[in-house]
């Protein structure tokens, strides 16, 4: 991975980036579509950007070696 990470760093973009626009989808297939909107955009600011900032940044951030 480590001689890799331009290739690992794309996949992983493309593979959030696929998953962000799937996930209304898959909700909305369950609950109506303003509900499944809501919820993909909670789940995807609370998973995909606050946890991940609040593990890797700060003071006692999760070191990536």
């Amino acid at each position: 991975m480590r001689k890799m990470h331009h290739l690992t760093m794309v996949s992983l973009l493309i593979t959030t980036c696929i998953l962000n626009e799937s996930l209304p989808l898959f909700i909305d297939a369950v609950t109506n579509p303003v509900v499944a909107i809501v919820l993909s955009v909670v789940l995807t600011l609370v998973f995909g950007e606050i946890i991940p900032n609040a593990i890797c940044t700060g003071p006692r951030k999760l070191e990536i070696v």
